[in-house]
């Protein structure tokens, strides 16, 4: 019964009938059936119709019951969707300790699981968001001077939120030149995160090699960085 009413939703989500899907859900969240994929194309409804705050009470809801489409290896599509997903959504709406927090989780399962090669791109996702996430936090001044507690404080949480999206960025990079030869939009944009993370860092030196790269790339962004190096 439940496989069947997913298959349904699903039809209504891939013809993009999402004011649909989420009418059809209602009525069988009313009826007491409650179901991760379910939770998952009701929360994915709200994504593509741009209703991101709406969305993500869903995903955390197809997350938590995650084990409804458990595999024997421990691999949940509905879990892996909804937690990628909602990593994208924490973004836009620039929550970034929550995007940080689900990226790592993220990592690390992808990291340890025998499927991780068939979804690099979830992967490479991760590391990107918790790379991006990590520069946006740390664009803004600090708001205390360097030279009491406080401002040294600040200063010590910005150089390790910046060690961290480099030390993921530069894995994205490296798969990406090992792996993904050619795939030069996503590389693109790590080459460009990584001048920027080195910048906030005072490596002007090492920046400036990731921004030659994506420069000769043809990136706009990384040209003008360079011209003000």
């Amino acid at each position: 019964m439940t496989e069947q009413l997913i298959s349904e939703i699903q039809l209504l989500s891939n013809q993009r009938s999402f004011r649909l899907v989420i009418d059809k859900t209602q009525k069988i969240f009313d009826d007491n059936i409650h179901h991760s994929g379910i939770y998952f194309f009701r929360g994915y409804a709200h994504h593509e119709l741009g209703e991101l705050k709406a969305a993500t009470p869903f995903y955390l809801k197809s997350i938590d019951l995650s084990s409804d489409v458990e595999e024997n290896d421990g691999y949940s599509w509905s879990k892996i969707q909804s937690a990628h997903n909602l990593t994208n959504i924490y973004f836009d709406l620039n929550l970034y300790d929550k995007c940080i927090d689900i990226c790592n989780y993220n990592k690390v399962f992808f990291k340890n699981h025998s499927r991780m090669a068939s979804n690099m791109n979830f992967y490479l996702n991760s590391l990107y968001q918790i790379a991006h996430c990590c520069y946006l936090k740390n664009t803004r001044p600090l708001t205390s001077d360097i030279h009491n507690m406080l401002g040294k404080l600040q200063l010590f949480e910005r150089q390790q939120e910046c060690n961290t999206g480099i030390e993921c960025i530069e894995e994205a990079i490296s798969l990406v030149e090992n792996r993904m030869s050619g795939n030069y939009v996503l590389y693109v944009d790590f080459l460009f995160i990584a001048g920027m993370l080195y910048l906030i860092m005072n490596k002007h030196t090492v920046a400036k090699s990731y921004f030659k790269k994506a420069a000769d790339l043809g990136d706009t962004q990384a040209q003008r960085q360079l011209g003000k190096l």
